[in-house]
């Protein structure tokens, strides 16, 4: 609850959805699901290991794996492509 407004035409002492344990009922409620996996999705991108990742997000690699990444197999590619020619660059001394 932000306001005492309800955009839904309610009134906030008779609605059952102010309380915690009702708030899905709320039509504008939401879940902070898909920031969690745009946010996992992110860090995947950015190169961060997929073990110290399970750890910080607290899922397993394999769960990691099926419901979380969800990258295309082209995007996993480049990404590895990147990481590889940042560490061969470092090799090679250019």
């Amino acid at each position: 609850m932000y306001s005492s407004d309800c955009p839904h035409g309610r009134d906030a002492t008779d609605c059952d959805a102010v309380k915690n344990r009702n708030a899905p009922e709320c039509p504008s409620g939401f879940t902070t699901h898909p920031l969690r996996k745009w946010a996992i999705m992110n860090q995947l991108d950015a190169g961060m290991p997929k073990e110290l990742l399970s750890d910080r997000v607290d899922v397993s690699v394999p769960v990691l794996d099926k419901h979380y990444d969800q990258r295309t197999e082209e995007r996993k590619s480049r990404r590895r492509r990147e990481e590889l020619e940042k560490h061969l660059a470092e090799y090679s001394g250019t």
